[in-house]
């Protein structure tokens, strides 16, 4: 069986875990949460309960810091003695334009009624808030978080 994992503090890991559950994709995978005090990122030894884990798995962050996301995602690839790769959490009732560039597999989440417009690069590791607006080429860069309700105008970069 292979795990889905979603890595977080507080209510945005519920609202994650929350997406993941609507999307009919990932139904096959096994879903687990693991919550922690923003605290705790500065420790080590962050992800015990991952590294016990039996075989391969899927992971998220949702951490709305930039900094502690990326400090998490460094922990858990330095710690993981098993195999993790992300995944991308975009819900359904988003807009993403096919001209956009969005890699799949790359940890990015994506919120409800949230639009991606032509020619828009989201890098890593990215959260875009629930009703946020992305325009034309504009760039999101690697663990960056758009707040909900922004719109981020053309040609811009984050």
């Amino acid at each position: 069986m292979k795990y889905l994992i979603c890595i977080g503090s507080g209510g945005l890991a519920r609202e994650v875990t929350s997406l993941i559950r609507e999307e009919k994709k990932f139904q096959n995978l096994s879903l687990k949460s693991y919550c922690f005090s923003s605290s705790i990122v500065e420790e080590d030894d962050l992800f015990p309960p991952i590294r016990s884990l039996p075989t391969n798995f899927y992971y998220v962050v949702a951490v709305g810091n930039p900094q502690w996301r990326a400090k998490c995602i460094n922990q858990l690839h330095k710690n993981s003695i098993i195999s993790a790769q992300p995944i991308n959490i975009i819900h359904s009732s988003s807009y993403i334009s096919k001209s956009s560039n969005v890699h799949e597999n790359s940890g990015i989440i994506i919120f409800p009624n949230s639009v991606v417009m032509n020619g828009v690069t989201i890098s890593s590791n990215s959260m875009i808030g629930s009703s946020a607006v992305v325009e034309h080429d504009s760039y999101i860069g690697i663990n960056c978080t758009i707040s909900p309700n922004v719109t981020i105008c053309g040609n811009v970069v984050v």
